[in-house]
Parts: structure tokens; sequence; C-alpha cells
């Protein structure tokens, strides 16, 4: 014999089945917690643009430096070559090479110099002899001055030239 079991929770009357929402519910945040939010959002957004900006900036500092130092190097290879042009160019042999072909300049012979004496000791003595007009030099009086004149001229030249006199 078979014996069924009686069960006491089904008695009462059937009882409509209640929905059940297959999405959670979102708690909602009160406006403060909704203001903090946002601030956070774009705090941690100025902060990205903040930290992009200082890494361009970096950036841009490093090509100047990079460009800067190509050109100081151009520089440098254009200072040497410079300086080697100036020593060629300031060669005694090129500058007689120059005087002689594009000035038409002779080299100096033996022949060709001059020796000039001088009186340094001042010339008095010379002047007397212009003063007297009884003298074989009586027609020569007008010559005095140029004569003193030309003096000065070679006491000039000979103390530029650092010819002592005695």
């Amino acid at each position: 014999m078979v014996v069924a079991q009686e069960r006491y929770d089904h008695y009462s009357l059937p009882e409509e089945e209640v929905r059940v929402n297959r999405r959670p519910r979102r708690s909602r945040l009160p406006l403060k917690g909704k203001v903090i939010l946002t601030g956070l959002v774009f705090l941690t957004f100025c902060t990205g643009m903040l930290i992009a900006f200082y890494y361009s900036q970096v950036l841009i500092t490093g090509y100047k430096t990079y460009s800067l130092g190509q050109e100081l190097a151009a520089l440098r290879q254009d200072t040497v070559s410079l300086e080697q042009e100036v020593d060629r160019l300031g060669s005694l042999d090129r500058i007689e090479y120059v005087a002689t072909t594009r000035l038409k300049m002779v080299q100096p012979g033996n022949k060709d110099m001059v020796v000039v004496r001088a009186d340094l000791t001042g010339g008095k003595a010379d002047s007397g002899a212009y003063a007297n007009s009884g003298g074989p030099d009586a027609g020569n009086q007008d010559k005095a001055p140029q004569e003193t004149g030309r003096s000065r001229i070679v006491q000039a030249f000979a103390s530029l030239m650092g010819i002592k006199g005695s």
C-alpha cells in the first residue's frame, strides 16, 4: 500500500506570480555624489591634457637641441674650412704669386735699391751757408726753405723707420 504524504504549504489560494525584473536596479546617486564624480572625471581629463602638454614641450625642446647641435657642427666645419682658406691666402708664397702675376710687380734686384743718406743732426749748419748773400750760392736763396723742408721730411721718415742719428 502506498500512502501519500500531506502537504501543508499549498492550501492557500494561488497567488499571482510576482514579475522578476531581470535588470538590477541601479542605485541612484545623490546630487552631491554626481557633482563629485563629474569633478573627478574633469580633473582626470585636465591632468591627462597637462601631461600631454608637458610631454610635447619636452619633445619640442629635444628637437630644438638636436637641430642646434646640427647647426653648430656645420658652423664648426665652416670655421675650419675658412681658417684653412685664410692660412692658404695669407701664405707668403701666395702673396708673392699674386703680386708678380696679377699686380705685375717685379722682384727687386741689387741694382734697384736706393740708399738715402740724411743728416739727422738738424741741418742748422747748412742754413748758414744759404744766408750768406755774397757767396757763390747767392742765386739759390729761394731754395733754402725747400731744402730745410726736405730735411724735415727725411727726419720724419727716419724716425718712422726707427733709424737713430748720431
